[in-house]
C-alpha cells in the first residue's frame, strides 16, 4: 500500500523517499511476476497544507531543519480499507514490501498473514537523508544506518 503523496509522486521531490519506493516496489512485482500495488489515496488534503509542502520542497535552506514526520491520521485509515480490498482480492498470505513494522501488525488484524517483510530500501541522498533519519527516529521504520551518501 502507497499512501498518496502529490508533493513526490507527482512532483518528483527528493526530499522523501515515496517515488523512489514506488518505483523500487513496481520494478519488483514486474520482476517477480506477480504481486499487488495498491495506491491510497483517501479524502483530501487541504490546498494550503498541499501547497505549503510542495513550497517546502522546492526551498533551498542554507541548513535545513529536521523534517517532522507525521501520518496526520491518514495511515490508519488507508490501512484498514486498503487491507479490505486486499481481502476482496482474495489475498490471505504475502510478502509485504515495507519499512514500517507497525504495518504487518496492522494488516495481521484483518486477517492477512505477512509470511515476509521485504526491506524496501533506496539510495540515500543528501535531499532524502534528513527525511529517513526522521522516520526511523520518530517512527520506527527499519532502515540502514542514514547518513547522507
Amino acid at each position: 500500500m502507497q499512501s498518496y503523496s502529490p508533493v513526490s509522486d507527482v512532483f518528483g521531490a527528493m526530499s522523501s523517499d515515496a517515488r523512489l519506493q514506488m518505483e523500487t516496489a513496481l520494478g519488483a512485482i514486474h520482476d517477480a511476476d506477480e504481486g499487488v500495488f495498491l495506491y491510497m489515496h483517501i479524502g483530501g488534503e487541504a490546498t494550503d497544507a498541499l501547497l505549503s509542502r510542495i513550497r517546502a520542497s522546492v526551498q533551498v535552506e542554507e541548513e535545513p531543519e529536521e523534517p517532522v514526520v507525521t501520518t496526520q491520521g491518514r495511515g490508519l485509515r488507508h490501512l484498514g480499507v486498503g487491507s479490505q480490498i486486499l481481502v476482496d482480492l482474495g489475498v490471505k498470505k504475502m510478502r509485504l514490501m515495507t519499512n514500517n513494522p507497525r504495518k504487518i501488525v496492522g494488516l495481521e488484524g484483518y486477517g492477512l498473514e505477512v509470511v515476509e517483510r521485504v526491506a524496501l530500501h533506496v539510495p540515500i541522498s543528501e535531499e532524502n537523508a534528513p527525511f529517513l533519519r526522521a522516520r526511523k527516529l520518530h517512527l520506527g521504520h527499519l532502515l540502514p544506518d542514514v547518513e547522507a551518501s
